[in-house]
């Protein structure tokens, strides 16, 4: 019995998985909003039934890929931390990171990168939707630390401006698909890093003993 049972969950997994799988790619092809449950059941060449079985509704199934995005940019995130020199090198590499892995042929196009951000920047009652900012912070503040990143304003707000423009970045990938998105992540980054840099003569934080 208990094989039979390990046998049906493991089917009701990979079932599952297709069907996250054919969404995320027709989401990248022709955008979130567009796609009907009916292409994706034909993607993942199962039933109508079967997709409800496994979601109630398409925003559910949204739901759960933004999950797996939020995992994927938290991620991201903490790779550049532990791999940037400094912290302007960190945000650069995370925008890389970012940019990487939304323009090649992996489930993570930018159309769900852009339901994901917007998630965590409107949904932040939730603890798991502040992770992003979490990241981001522990980021932040071992650069203000290192003296590498100003202290004249407060760490919450430096965490916005950077989370602020990957939003908009992606936000207008999204409204334009010709939009040079390597170059303007480029420049941002490198207009991030100086925007948060000590102002001269600024004084590193004494750290607490």
């Amino acid at each position: 019995m208990s094989r039979r049972t390990t046998r049906r969950e493991r089917r009701l997994l990979e079932t599952r998985q297709r069907i996250l799988t054919a969404a995320a790619e027709i989401f990248g092809e022709q955008g979130v909003q567009a796609t009907k449950v009916a292409e994706i059941c034909a993607s993942a060449d199962v039933a109508h039934q079967t997709f409800f079985n496994h979601f109630r509704t398409k925003a559910e199934l949204v739901r759960e890929l933004v999950a797996a995005g939020r995992d994927f940019v938290v991620s991201a995130v903490d790779e550049a931390h532990r791999e940037g020199a400094t912290t302007g090198v960190r945000i650069a590499l995370f925008f890389t990171r970012i940019l990487d892995a939304t323009t090649g042929a992996g489930p993570m196009h930018h159309e769900l990168l852009v339901e994901t951000i917007h998630a965590a920047q409107t949904d932040t009652d939730s603890v798991r939707d502040r992770r992003i900012q979490e990241a981001i912070g522990a980021l932040v503040r071992s650069g203000i630390e290192a003296g590498e990143v100003t202290h004249r304003h407060a760490p919450e707000d430096l965490v916005l401006l950077v989370f602020g423009a990957l939003h908009t970045l992606m936000l207008e990938w999204a409204s334009a698909p010709d939009y040079p998105i390597a170059e303007r992540a480029e420049r941002m980054a490198r207009l991030l890093a100086h925007s948060i840099a000590p102002a001269p003569g600024e004084r590193a934080p004494r750290r607490r003993s």
